[in-house]
């Protein structure tokens, strides 16, 4: 059996825009935005007491990504760490 499974995430992050936008836009203040997240994960394999994977392990997972830019400044962070 193989199944996909998708999870919806939101995070809030700010970020400022200044290349290209003229002073006194609001653009280039410090904002933020909320972000929606759609995650798949694919599926396959036996179940176990009745469930394929438990959407707390996908949860777990997800989040150790996610904590990296939610509630954070988007131009401060190093794209290397994601």
């Amino acid at each position: 059996m193989s199944l996909t499974l998708y999870r919806l995430y939101e995070v809030q992050a700010a970020h400022q825009l200044t290349a290209g936008v003229p002073e006194g836009h609001q653009c280039r203040r410090l904002h933020g935005h909320r972000y929606n997240v759609k995650v798949g994960v694919m599926l396959g394999g036996q179940l176990v007491d009745g469930m394929l994977l438990e959407y707390g392990v996908i949860d777990e997972k997800v989040w150790e990504l996610l904590n990296l830019v939610d509630h954070h400044s988007l131009n401060t962070l190093d794209s290397r760490a994601l």
